[in-house]
């Protein structure tokens, strides 16, 4: 099990293979008894990165780590509280795993139309000469901004608008919280405009907003799906970036990116195949998002014992 002692503090991991910590870590291979699952899972409630001992340079001493007083179960308990949270692990990775199998699905076929041009029942397309090298004659290189709605986030919001309850909200950093209230009711592509993701999109359907260091659009012309904007727009590379040490987009930049349009009966023929797939990758991340909730409100009751774990128990073999 490792945590960060310098930096970026508090997050937990749990280990099971070979592993090197560096000098910036804290680990635990003597758990004195005690389940390690469990005390995993004790550890994420401890809020380590709030033990801060190193000044201007967030940091944990370990020395005053061991000084901390707590009580913990009885190790039949640990291990059946640890049964229940990683129930939820592991279906949160399931579910992450077959994400990941339908995002290479939607790639592979966009790859093959649109770069590769071999779309089925079509025969050998012939080609023209573009800005952006050989193209299908009938298709055409345009800019982003012209066949796209374009504009920033709502700059007048920060992360500091959340709320507990509400509609999804995205910041640079993707889908991470919730606003009161919400700014768009349709399919649309949010795009991190800066710092680290900066590149990094999502596409994201219902009612959502996205706040400031954002950038969103969506498709603004007959016969061009949102889900092919999304797979042509999601390598970082397709974005121009400025800045070093924060990188960043603009929005004329992104505006003047250069984007390959089918015609719009391939566009349409794409849409068709790449949409149900696609929807499910979202229902089955939508799931993961109340998984995780679930867990984190379990989480801190079964270590505080403020629900029994027994009455949980009871619950999940309901619930199968």
């Amino acid at each position: 099990m490792v945590t960060g002692r310098y930096g970026t503090l508090g997050e937990v991991f749990f280990v099971e293979e070979d592993f090197w910590p560096l000098n910036t870590a804290l680990y635990v291979r003597d758990f004195k008894g005690n389940d390690p699952r469990f005390i995993s899972y004790w550890l994420t409630q401890q809020r380590l990165g709030s033990q801060n001992s190193a000044g201007a340079v967030p940091g944990v001493n370990r020395n005053h780590l061991h000084q901390l007083v707590t009580r913990i179960p009885p190790l039949d308990t640990q291990r059946r509280i640890a049964l229940i949270l990683s129930a939820y692990d592991h279906l949160v990775e399931n579910n992450t795993r077959r994400i990941s199998i339908l995002e290479e699905m939607a790639q592979r076929i966009y790859d093959e139309w649109f770069v590769h041009f071999r779309i089925p029942g079509r025969e050998q397309l012939p080609l023209i000469d573009s800005p952006l090298g050989s193209i299908p004659v009938g298709w055409e290189v345009v800019k982003l901004g012209d066949v796209t709605n374009l504009k920033w986030g709502d700059t007048s919001k920060t992360k500091k608008s959340y709320v507990t309850e509400g509609f999804p909200a995205f910041s640079a950093t993707g889908q991470d919280g919730k606003l009161p209230d919400w700014n768009f009711d349709r399919t649309g592509i949010v795009l991190s405009a800066i710092g680290a993701h900066c590149g990094r999109t999502w596409i994201t359907r219902g009612k959502w907003s996205c706040i400031k260091n954002t950038i969103r659009f969506w498709a603004d012309i007959p016969g061009l799906s949102n889900e092919y904007l999304y797979i042509a727009t999601k390598k970082s590379s397709f974005w121009p970036r400025r800045g070093a040490a924060q990188p960043f987009i603009s929005q004329g930049d992104a505006r003047d990116c250069q984007l390959l349009i089918p015609s719009a009966d391939i566009g349409n023929q794409f849409e068709s195949v790449a949409a149900p797939i696609m929807m499910l990758g979202g229902i089955l991340e939508a799931a993961n998002r109340n998984l995780r909730a679930q867990r984190e409100l379990l989480l801190p009751k079964l270590i505080a014992g403020e629900i029994g774990v027994l009455e949980v128990e009871d619950l999940l073999e309901a619930a199968e």
